[in-house]
């Protein structure tokens, strides 16, 4: 008999390699596959945050996308919080900090995003902080 956990995990390893050969971008995973492993979302941003700033903003703006669909698929809403902690970490802990593209990403984040990525446990809102202001969304 087949175990899907381990079909699940060779699935999810034979996607990272594509990822670190650059044969693929988060962008080119399936939704239903992306969301439900948040290591694929870590894989890519260890990618792209070596690789430049503009795929590193194509990659966060899947993530958030994803975050966003996750609220009309009450199949996969259970995957929300993680996927919310590898937002708040990839906002946090980027090396393009103070470029322009993540500046024009950050103004055009969904505020429903923003205001869950707020009400999320391990969210950084000292960093944060002043994103939400210019969204309107109290702290």
């Amino acid at each position: 008999m087949l175990d899907v956990r381990l079909y699940s995990q060779n699935v999810t390893k034979w996607i990272m390699h594509l990822l670190v050969r650059d044969e693929m971008r988060l962008k080119d995973i399936p939704f239903e596959i992306r969301v439900t492993d948040d290591s694929i979302y870590t894989a890519a941003f260890r990618i792209s945050s070596i690789s430049s700033c503009v795929r590193f903003v194509q990659d966060l703006t899947v993530l958030c996308n994803d975050i966003y669909q996750l609220d009309f698929d009450p199949r996969h809403a259970n995957f929300k919080n993680a996927l919310l902690r590898v937002l708040s970490d990839q906002l946090c802990l980027n090396d393009h900090k103070g470029a322009e593209e993540l500046g024009y990403f950050l103004e055009s984040v969904p505020t429903k995003v923003l205001q869950q990525l707020r009400d999320y446990d391990g969210i950084r809102k000292d960093y944060l902080g002043e994103e939400f202001g210019k969204h309107g969304i109290a702290q």
